[in-house]
C-alpha cells in the first residue's frame, strides 16, 4: 500500500511574496521621490542663497567705493571720477559683464565703465524691480530718496541686470555696481554643477554621499563668503585708521598755523592789529577743534555737538582771557550728532558770535553773561541754536558797514542752507535754524 508522506514544510503565503516586491518598490519610489524633493529643494535654496551672497558682495563693494570717494570731495569733479575708476579697477578681478556707473542727484550718468560714450545721458527712467519682477521705482526716484538698493534693475537698453546702489551724502552721488542677470545666473548655475552630479547620485541611492556633498558645498560657500567679508572688513578697518590719521594730522597742521599766527600777533605793537591776529587765530582754531573732536569720536563721519561747543567755549575763554575773566557763559545743549560738513560752519559761526560779544558787549561793564543753547526743533532733524548776551545791544542802522564777522556768518548760514533771526535792540539775540544731515 502506497503511503503518502505528509508535507512538513509550512505553507507559504503567496500574498506576502507579492507584497514584499511592492513594498520594496514603494519604498524605493518614496526614497527616490524624497531624495529628488530634498535635492531639488536644497538646490533651489542654495541657488537663491548664492544669488543673495553675490548681491550682498556687490552692495558692500558699492559702499566701499562710496567710502573711498569721500576722500576726494574737495577735488575737481574730473579728478574725483578718475580716482573712483582707478579704485574700482583695483578692488578685485571682475567678470567682463560687470561695470560701475555713477549718477548725480538728477540721475545723470557721470561714470559708466562699460559704455563711456553714454556718459552725460540721463538714466532717471531706468526701473528698479522687486524679486517678483514688479516695478518698485525709477532710478531718479532712488537718487531723490537718497537710499541704498540691491536687486533687479532694467538698464537704458532694456537689459535685465542685478545692481547694487549706494548713496554718498558728501558728493550727492549714487554709486552702482552692475552685472548682467543672465550672466550671473549662468555663473551660479555653473558653480552648482557638482551639486547636480551629487543629485544624480542621490537618485541612484547614494543619499548619504549626496548629503555630504551638500554639506561640503554649503561649508565651502560659507567659507568663501566669510573670506570675502573678512577681506572687505579689513579694507574698511584700514580706511578707518587712515581717516583717523588724516584728521589727526589736519588738526596738528592747523595747530602749527595757529601757533605761527599767535607768534606774529604777539609782535604787533598796535592793540587793533593784535586783536585782528587773535581773531584770525581763533577762526583757524575753531576748525582745529572740529577735526580734534572727529578723530576722538568712534564715528569718523559725525561728532557730538555738545562736546564740540563745550570745547569751543573753553578755547575761546583761554584765548580771550583778558576780556572773559568776569564773563559767565551758560549753555543748554542737547546731545545731537552733527556731520563734518556742518560742524565746521557751526563752529565758525559760534566763534564769530562769541568773539563779537567778548570784544563789544561788555566794554563798559565788569561782568556779563552769554547764553548758548542747541536743541532739536519741532520738525524731525531740525536744529535750533540760540545765542544771547546781556550787553546793551545796538542799532544795526548806526553801523557804517557790515563787519567781516557778520559777512562770514551770512556766508556760512548759506552753506548750512539755514536761516538766522536776530534782535539787537536791547540785548544781542541770534537764533540759527538748519536741518541736520542724516546718515
Amino acid at each position: 500500500m502506497l503511503k503518502i508522506r505528509k508535507n512538513t514544510r509550512p505553507d507559504i503565503d503567496t500574498r506576502f511574496i507579492v507584497r514584499v516586491p511592492v513594498l520594496v518598490i514603494l519604498m524605493a519610489i518614496f526614497a527616490i521621490s524624497a531624495s529628488a524633493a530634498i535635492g531639488y529643494f536644497s538646490y533651489q535654496k542654495s541657488f537663491s542663497y548664492s544669488q543673495h551672497v553675490h548681491q550682498e558682495i556687490y552692495l558692500t563693494e558699492a559702499r566701499l567705493i562710496t567710502s573711498e570717494a569721500r576722500h576726494y570731495i574737495n577735488k575737481p569733479q574730473a579728478e574725483i571720477i578718475r580716482h573712483i575708476i582707478d579704485y574700482y579697477n583695483s578692488i578685485r578681478k571682475r567678470h567682463a559683464d560687470e561695470y560701475l556707473c555713477v549718477v548725480d542727484n538728477n540721475a545723470t550718468l557721470l561714470i559708466h565703465t562699460a559704455h563711456h560714450e553714454i556718459v552725460g545721458r540721463n538714466a532717471g527712467e531706468n526701473l528698479l524691480l522687486d524679486s517678483d519682477g514688479r516695478t518698485l521705482c525709477s532710478l531718479h526716484d532712488l537718487t531723490t530718496a537718497e537710499k541704498d538698493f540691491v536687486g533687479n534693475y532694467i538698464s537704458s537698453s532694456g537689459e535685465k541686470q542685478i545692481a547694487a546702489f549706494a548713496y554718498s551724502k558728501e558728493l550727492d552721488w549714487t554709486f552702482g555696481v552692475h552685472r548682467k542677470k543672465k550672466e550671473l545666473l549662468k555663473e551660479v548655475q555653473t558653480s552648482f554643477m557638482p551639486i547636480m552630479k551629487g543629485f544624480l547620485f542621490i537618485l541612484l541611492g547614494l543619499l548619504p554621499v549626496s548629503f555630504a556633498i551638500l554639506f561640503i558645498t554649503f561649508y565651502i560657500a560659507s567659507q568663501k563668503r566669510n573670506k570675502i567679508e573678512k577681506h572687505l572688513q579689513d579694507m574698511l578697518h584700514e580706511k578707518e585708521i587712515m581717516l583717523k590719521e588724516i584728521h589727526h594730522r589736519v588738526k596738528n597742521n592747523l595747530q602749527v598755523i595757529v601757533s605761527l599766527i599767535s607768534l606774529q600777533g604777539d609782535q604787533q605793537e598796535s592793540e587793533k592789529e593784535n586783536i585782528l591776529f587773535k581773531t584770525i587765530e581763533q577762526r583757524i582754531n575753531s576748525m582745529k577743534i572740529v577735526h580734534e573732536s572727529l578723530y576722538q569720536s568712534d564715528d569718523y563721519t559725525s561728532m557730538s555737538f555738545k562736546k564740540l561747543i563745550e570745547s569751543l567755549i573753553h578755547e575761546s575763554i583761554i584765548a580771550w582771557s583778558g576780556k572773559s575773566q568776569n564773563i559767565e557763559i551758560k549753555t543748554e545743549i542737547s546731545d545731537l550728532q552733527i556731520s563734518l560738513n556742518q560742524a565746521i560752519p557751526c563752529a565758525l559761526i559760534l566763534n564769530e558770535l562769541i568773539v563779537n560779544s567778548l570784544n563789544h558787549a561788555f566794554n563798559d561793564r565788569q561782568n556779563g553773561t552769554i547764553f548758548i543753547s542747541a536743541h532739536e526743533g519741532s520738525t524731525p532733524g531740525e536744529c535750533i541754536i540760540t545765542f544771547k548776551d546781556d550787553g546793551p545791544g545796538f542799532n544795526t542802522a548806526d553801523l557804517p558797514e557790515k563787519g567781516m564777522g557778520l559777512i562770514i556768518v551770512d556766508a556760512l548760514i548759506k552753506q548750512l542752507k539755514g536761516t538766522i533771526e536776530s534782535d539787537t535792540s536791547k540785548e544781542c539775540l541770534y537764533r540759527l535754524t538748519f536741518m541736520i544731515e542724516q546718515k
